[in-house]
């Protein structure tokens, strides 16, 4: 049984405990408004929930043998007016009731001659003696009728699946095609979002984490007068700590580096709620003539010694979770599916072991399974202390500087397998999460700027970012 099937069921079932409880004439004045609701459907699809249909052979052996076709000969069938005879009956009635033992109820239920009648006609007939079965109160009767309503669902769904009519945003549908001079539309100039999520204002307290591509989204909210919360700076008190090629805006709410990976942010959320400890590792490199002291959970942080590092520890803690409790949003950018760890404890780098014992560490690719569960352990970390926080995950569009596949992958290919797990990662994410959304960044620099590309080819130019912020704000601002 699917996700979507256990909540459709499980909702189901609170219903019906509900109308056990009350008088026969509540229940029956409420059946008639579901009946109601499902005859309507074929006009308003957009607020239905469809269940997805269950696969009829699953668990089968791959060896075999193929059963017969319901629809052994063949036959012509354009529309819902197409006549149906007793093989497409059959056919039907499968699409309808998953369970066999239904379908051999509905035949009893239902005249005997449909031959001729359309598939228009049999939901007529089935929606009056749903309405008669919803009627009795028995628990199968009410699993049939749960069928029919998937079934009716789904059909108003398949209708209207590729109308832009009726949408908040008719582009949404059909790819743009500057040729058609009817539509006169551009892939350089579409804004690819299909609804809006007013979530944001001036006052709405926003934090931002991530790869590099999240800097430019935080310096755009603090240039625009938005309420981007700031709890440390780039650089601390001298002899302490400096974001490394520092910008004059703070390049994030707390001076925790650039993150790349998942286990990244999962690693940051549960190190400032002391869930987690990490070992206070560092590796020395001389940058712009002067030797820095790097924490590889920290990227991009230089430190003057390990005293410095020792000292701001629990103080860069403390501001992470500041951040943290007080945020109202919080828009966390994926960079990396490479990624390389402490082999001891698991302990993820934010990016790369650019100096420590090659003997230490470990390195891998992760799942859409393994991105999607360290953002689901982040956000459950989060909830417990801010309850009400909204997630927005976006994916950069910035390519991998280097790939550790090279015996097997050239790193354009590596760089669109990463991109592409992290992508799945981050719908899916948005889909099992209430209250987090996915922002489409990535396709705005990749597939809807002109010019995307800086001269080195992998950071974007001015107007890819300005594109990038002219979508959230569409998107988001309230």
């Amino acid at each position: 049984m699917t996700v979507m099937e256990s909540r459709f069921l499980h909702y189901a079932g609170k219903i019906r405990s509900v109308m056990f409880r009350i008088n026969e004439a509540a229940r029956v004045r409420i059946r008639a408004m579901l009946f109601a609701w499902i005859r309507l459907i074929d006009k308003d699809a957009a607020a239905a929930v469809a269940l997805p249909v269950a696969a009829r052979t699953a668990g089968e052996a791959p060896h075999a043998v193929a059963r017969a076709s319901a629809v052994a000969s063949a036959v012509v069938i354009n529309s819902e007016n197409a006549a149906i005879n007793p093989d497409v009956y059959e056919f039907y009635l499968r699409s309808v009731f998953p369970v066999p033992a239904h379908r051999e109820r509905a035949r009893t239920l239902l005249p005997a001659d449909i031959t001729g009648r359309s598939f228009v006609e049999m939901d007529q007939l089935l929606n009056g003696v749903m309405t008669d079965l919803a009627r009795s109160g028995a628990a199968d009767d009410s699993v049939m009728c749960q069928e029919f309503f998937a079934h009716k669902t789904m059909t108003a769904l398949n209708k209207r699946a590729y109308v832009p009519k009726g949408r908040e945003n008719p582009n949404a549908v059909f790819w743009p095609d500057p040729t058609i001079t009817s539509q006169g539309r551009s892939l350089y100039t579409e804004m690819p979002f299909a609804k809006r999520i007013p979530l944001i204002n001036k006052q709405t307290r926003i934090v931002s984490a991530g790869s590099c591509f999240a800097t430019e989204l935080a310096h755009s909210l603090q240039t625009n007068g938005y309420n981007y919360l700031v709890k440390e700076p780039n650089r601390g008190k001298p002899g302490s700590y400096e974001f490394l090629n520092e910008d004059i805006l703070p390049n994030s709410s707390a001076a925790w580096g650039t993150i790349f990976n998942t286990p990244g942010f999962r690693q940051l959320v549960e190190k400032a709620f002391d869930v987690r400890q990490l070992p206070h590792i560092l590796w020395t490199q001389e940058i712009m003539g002067k030797l820095r002291y790097l924490d590889p959970f920290r990227e991009n942080i230089g430190f003057d010694s390990p005293e410095a590092y020792e000292e701001n520890y629990d103080a860069h803690l403390r501001a992470a979770r500041e951040a943290f409790t007080e945020m109202d949003v919080f828009v966390v950018t994926l960079g990396l599916n490479e990624v390389w760890y402490f082999k001891a404890d698991g302990s993820v780098f934010s990016r790369s072991p650019w100096r420590t014992a090659p003997s230490l560490v470990g390195h891998r690719t992760l799942t859409v399974e393994e991105n999607v569960a360290d953002l689901m352990r982040m956000t459950d970390i989060l909830r417990a202390h801010n309850p009400n926080v909204t997630i927005i995950c976006t994916v950069s569009p910035i390519p991998l500087h280097a790939t550790f596949r090279g015996d097997d992958e050239h790193v354009v290919t590596a760089n669109a397998h990463s991109k592409a797990v992290l992508r799945v990662a981050a719908e899916e994410f948005a889909r099992r999460c209430k209250n987090a959304y996915y922002f489409p960044s990535y396709e705005v620099v990749t597939t809807s700027t002109e010019h995307p590309w800086d001269p080195d080819q992998r950071h974007v130019t001015r107007d890819a970012v300005g594109n990038v912020m002219t979508l959230f704000h569409k998107m988001f601002d309230a």
